[in-house]
């Protein structure tokens, strides 16, 4: 079994280094031409990934994708004519009193200053005051995952494609992939994907 995993283009928000969890922001220009650019390249290469997208563009198959509207607009730039699935549990991480605010902001406000950086020092694991932590996030991303398969009965050879974003897409694969990496070393660009192989 293969994931397909597709990270929403950048928002006005991600260009200025704000925190963007379950804030609903659309995606900004520059993020539409992200993704642009890479549905392009997919349809140009010659890689098995292109060709699994090419396959499941071609063949019109079902795409699950985050509710988030940058989520949900990404997956329509990409796959313009297939059939797009929400499963609410695939949400970014909710960042709490950091939402909407970069490190610059944090560092300059007396209140946010100390939790941020007892956050940052944490490695950013500690919970996001009225957030969520690393490991309350990995959890019901993963448990949504696993309820996702149990729901579709996937084939043991599926390549599953998911429209999401960037902690999505660390969770998963730290969880499931079956190369063995940290969580922070799947990190992905926007507008960019993964192509992986995992075992449940």
């Amino acid at each position: 079994m293969k994931l397909f995993l597709f990270r929403h283009g950048s928002t006005a928000g991600n260009v200025v280094k704000k925190y963007i969890g379950a804030t609903d922001e659309e995606l900004c220009e520059a993020g539409r031409e992200e993704v642009r650019a890479e549905r392009q390249a997919l349809f140009c290469k010659d890689s098995a990934a292109s060709e699994c997208y090419k396959a499941i563009v071609s063949e019109r198959r079902k795409i699950f994708c985050s509710p988030m509207k940058r989520a949900i607009e990404t997956a329509k730039i990409l796959f313009d004519s297939n059939p797009i699935q929400i499963e609410s549990g695939l949400n970014e991480m909710n960042f709490g009193v950091f939402e909407k605010k970069n490190c610059d902001e944090m560092n300059c406000d007396r209140v946010l200053q100390p939790l941020y950086q007892a956050w940052l020092d944490s490695n950013c694991t500690a919970k996001c005051p009225d957030g969520e932590s690393k490991a309350e996030f990995c959890e019901r991303i993963c448990a949504s995952f696993l309820s996702l398969v149990g729901k579709e009965n996937f084939a043991t050879d599926a390549v599953i494609p998911i429209v999401c974003h960037g902690g999505t897409i660390n969770a998963l694969l730290e969880r499931f992939a079956v190369e063995k990496k940290d969580y922070f070393a799947w990190r992905t660009a926007h507008g960019a994907y993964r192509f992986e192989e995992i075992e449940l």
